[in-house]
């Protein structure tokens, strides 16, 4: 059984007081110290059961207080919404008829600028069409000038091509002529150099030579 923080104390005293160290035994000590552990123990179970009971009456009343909260928060909702509705209504009216004025004006104004647009475009089509029949005579007369400066000048420009290329073709004659008469005397050269080292033998005189040179052409009769 736990005991009282009295007796918990009496004994305290008890131990402090005793002089002999026997006069302690374990079974008084530990009697003490169990004493102290159950009164400990009892003092907090007391105490959470205190807390318990006190944490569900908090509970409850905070459950209240929104129950009450939120009920009086949807009767202010309701009567918003009433108010609101019914000033919707009011201005829902009110702007429908400026609405209907506003489309009426709007589409007189739409009629009316209409007309003086179709007036206008058709008085500036007119006149585009005349600045268009004058610009298309005068690029059509460009365009003939223009054909006729390009075919004279392409007319002497072929004039002078054809005779350059002329002069080109006589002077590229002139120069073949001289390189084939120059190919000419060269072979002729080579063919006389040929005759000058050309020695025809027999096939016997030909195997009887002590030795050949090789700078000399031998031509072999046949029998």
């Amino acid at each position: 059984m736990a005991k009282s923080y009295e007796e918990l104390l009496s004994s305290a005293e008890k131990i402090m007081e005793n002089e002999l160290p026997e006069s302690n035994t374990h079974v008084l000590v530990g009697t003490h110290l169990k004493d102290v552990v159950e009164t400990f123990q009892k003092s907090i179970t007391d105490t959470k059961t205190e807390l318990r009971g006190e944490f569900e009456q908090a509970d409850k009343d905070i459950e209240k207080s929104l129950a009450d909260a939120v009920t009086a928060l949807q009767q202010s909702i309701l009567a918003t919404e009433a108010g609101l509705r019914k000033e919707f209504q009011e201005k829902d009216a009110e702007i429908e008829g400026s609405l209907a004025d506003a489309v009426t004006a709007l589409q007189q104004s739409i009629l009316a600028t209409e007309a003086g647009l179709r007036k206008e475009f058709e008085a500036k089509d007119a006149e585009i069409e005349g600045s268009l029949t004058s610009a298309v005579t005068a690029l059509q007369q460009s365009i003939l000038d223009t054909e006729t400066g390009l075919r004279e000048e392409f007319e002497q420009a072929d004039a002078t091509l054809k005779s350059e290329l002329e002069a080109k073709i006589a002077e590229t004659d002139e120069d073949i002529t001289a390189r084939l008469a120059n190919v000419e005397k060269g072979l002729d050269d080579k063919i006389e150099g040929l005759k000058a080292s050309t020695v025809v033998l027999t096939q016997e005189e030909y195997d009887d030579l002590p030795e050949k040179k090789e700078d000399v052409l031998y031509y072999i009769l046949e029998e």
